[in-house]
């Protein structure tokens, strides 16, 4: 496995993981490690692997997946990924946690004078809260669209370095390995909810 990841970081051209990490997953990814200073300082970038695919492909196939990760690893898009999802979810906070709204109305609920400015207060907010709500949906739909294309990117590099065909087939067998997947864990969770065991 190591020596396949050997093998893209020289052929892509891409700087070595940080850690590599194995999971049970039919999945991989690149990702920053999520800490405050990585939205100031470079940080290097993680891989992780699962098993599925190493068990479920042949080596060029888990090649070009781990080619398609690298492809992410150059793209300098990537160092947007902590600020969008740290922006997005302040953004969402605000739309979507109006119980501090409520905490407003009800501690200034028993003077009558300041429950009027309790009440403006609320009508202004919320207010706020709409136009906060248009500019959620503008920054999801760009981030979206961001996303969409790192990975078209991606999966030219990864196809540049193995070629179409392998890429094409491993993308194929991932498709059906996660649909048999889950088919398999409904079907064990199925026999459970049914009081019936397998040995």
């Amino acid at each position: 496995l190591f020596q396949a990841i050997e093998d893209v970081v020289e052929g892509v051209g891409a700087k070595k993981p940080k850690h590599v990490y194995l999971s049970h997953d039919i999945n991989a990814a690149a990702f920053y490690e999520p800490r405050f200073w990585n939205l100031i300082l470079p940080s290097r970038k993680n891989l992780v692997l699962g098993l599925g695919l190493v068990h479920g492909l042949d080596v060029d196939e888990l090649k070009s997946i781990i080619a398609h990760e690298f492809g992410h690893f150059s793209q300098r898009s990537m160092k947007l990924g902590p600020f969008a999802t740290l922006t997005t979810d302040i953004i969402k906070r605000q739309v979507q946690s109006p119980e501090w709204l409520r905490d407003i109305i009800n501690a200034m609920s028993y003077i009558p004078y300041i429950r009027l400015v309790g009440l403006a207060m609320v009508v202004l907010i919320q207010g706020v809260q709409s136009i906060t709500a248009s500019m959620y949906r503008f920054v999801m739909i760009a981030h979206f669209q961001l996303s969409r294309q790192m990975e078209y990117d991606a999966d030219r590099v990864a196809c540049e370095y193995i070629g179409r065909k392998a890429f094409i087939s491993a993308m194929c067998k991932v498709e059906y390995k996660e649909q048999a997947n889950g088919d398999f864990w409904n079907f064990l969770n199925d026999l459970y909810r049914r009081g019936r065991f397998v040995e």
